[in-house]
């Protein structure tokens, strides 16, 4: 899903969400998925397999230090190898982030940037 975002004041808002290492994500609206729900896209890099043993055992020595993040329409947007490790383990849901594509003017050139998708207070994403 993109956004195409006209109204300054979320504009501003947007720009304040990131900071200088980028898109920040608020702990707060961490989701579960089903493995079986996240695609993953072609264009994603290759999982290294030792990576994803050793992070394995990892999450199960330490539990998932940082949740994957997907799009809101469950596409992988960054942890491939987690999603992966999970898989090993024999998990079936996962700790994620959601995010959408977002896409705004500056002058004339056309902005397109991410933000964390906050759910309505009432849904049960």
């Amino acid at each position: 899903m993109t956004l195409l975002i006209t109204d300054e004041e979320q504009i501003q808002a947007i720009r304040e969400a990131y900071n200088e290492r980028g898109l920040f994500l608020n702990k707060e609206y961490v989701v579960k998925r089903k493995l079986s729900e996240i695609t993953i896209p072609e264009s994603m890099r290759v999982v290294d397999e030792r990576r994803v043993s050793k992070l394995a055992a990892s999450i199960i020595i330490r539990g998932l230090q940082c949740p994957i993040v997907i799009y809101t329409d469950n596409t992988l947007y960054w942890g491939a190898d987690c999603l992966e490790a999970y898989r090993l383990i024999g998990f079936g849901e996962i700790e994620c982030y959601v995010v959408e594509r977002v896409m705004y003017f500056e002058g004339k050139e056309l902005v397109i940037t991410y933000r964390q998708f906050i759910p309505p207070a009432d849904s049960h994403l």
